[in-house]
């Protein structure tokens, strides 16, 4: 089932990355540039079920994606838990050279389904329980201490609540998927939006809980690793892989 699936889902990454390269030429005078960028990544075998995309890594076994990152942001209002390092990194907990275009293709290869009407503005988000186990994903951060000890946490762990002076409330982020503006731009990536904190619906994961429509309800935890920590973003299925 799941070589089935991998194999459709290379069909649909030949395609996407010829579309890549065209869409980095399609930027309008009224969007940010996009910077430079090397030649397009091929997807690159590592192991029987292990490849690298860029700077991702995913297994087709577990639905297990995982790419660097650094802590960004200690203290202040968040709106993004994740972006890119030509992001909004003023407002967001960790950046990352990871490309948004990259980690979508990536969740599409391991059978994540997008959920492109969760949230169309200006209608509220729909109810998390609405949403497929497939159209969510888990994430966590694994880093080391300076003694060398290896930590994993959920990123929503690392989120205060304003409201309830609390870590946010566990549980999954919604792959709202980002979509293609009017000028057939991929928003998340003009955008260098990965996770967001406070509803976006050009980016490609999205933040399903309350307060999520309050700009100023997020901030950092106290108390987590220092900003700068190298860390290890590791998104997950929310049901067990298919056997």
């Amino acid at each position: 089932m799941i070589k089935r699936r991998f194999a459709h889902g290379a069909k649909y990454f030949s395609a996407a990355l010829g579309l890549g390269v065209w869409l980095s030429g399609l930027l309008g005078a009224d969007e940010k540039p996009l910077p430079p960028r090397e030649p397009e990544p091929v997807l690159e075998q590592l192991s029987p079920t292990r490849y690298k995309l860029g700077l991702l890594e995913l297994d087709k076994s577990t639905r297990e994606i995982t790419f660097p990152a650094v802590i960004n942001q200690t203290n202040g209002v968040l709106e993004y838990a994740i972006v890119h390092e030509t992001g909004k990194v003023h407002e967001s907990l960790l950046r990352t050279d990871a490309r948004p275009f990259h980690l979508k293709l990536a969740l599409l290869l391991l059978n994540y389904k997008e959920q492109p009407t969760w949230f169309v503005p200006p209608t509220p988000p729909k109810p998390l329980d609405t949403v497929s186990s497939d159209g969510q994903s888990r994430v966590a951060v694994r880093w080391k201490t300076a003694s060398g000890t290896e930590h994993t946490a959920p990123l929503e762990s690392w989120v205060r609540d304003v409201a309830t002076r609390k870590a946010a409330l566990p549980g999954p982020w919604v792959f709202s998927g980002s979509h293609f503006n009017e000028e057939n731009q991929f928003a998340a990536e003009v955008d260098g939006s990965l996770v967001a904190l406070y509803l976006d619906a050009r980016c490609l994961l999205n933040n399903p809980r309350p307060g999520n429509a309050d700009d100023e309800r997020w901030e950092p935890m106290k108390g987590m690793p220092a900003k700068g920590t190298a860390v290890t973003v590791i998104l997950q299925p929310v049901s067990l892989p298919s056997k």
